[in-house]
């Protein structure tokens, strides 16, 4: 009986979104509407990577200028991209709110 050799793969990426533990959990406010909080490390990995340069940014922002209207709007874009990123990583990650059951469409299996 010959042993087959595994095929290389190449190597694992670090922020492997195969996983079967989830990195971020929902918290429900008010009906419909959740935010996520980190579980695991790599959830606490994802937050500090966005997080921090907001803060960053924000300080360069306000040191260089003296308007605080200025400063939310130079800003904005800044805030709005890490939203957008850090809302996709929670969804792709974190677990499903349960009380969204009805909203995610489900697979068709044929």
């Amino acid at each position: 009986m010959v042993k087959q050799a595994k095929k290389y793969e190449g190597p694992k990426p670090l922020l492997d979104f195969s996983g079967p533990e989830p990195w971020f959990k929902p918290k429900q406010f008010w009906k419909h509407w959740a935010a996520y909080y980190p579980v695991s490390w790599q959830g606490w990995t994802v937050t500090c990577m966005i997080f921090i340069p907001l803060i960053i940014i924000w300080i360069l922002i306000v040191t260089r200028t003296s308007s605080i209207i200025l400063c939310i709007i130079r800003f904005l874009p800044f805030f709005l991209i890490a939203l957008i990123l850090y809302d996709n990583t929670t969804l792709k990650r974190g677990t499903y709110p349960s009380w969204w059951k009805g909203k995610r469409k489900s697979k068709s299996k044929l």
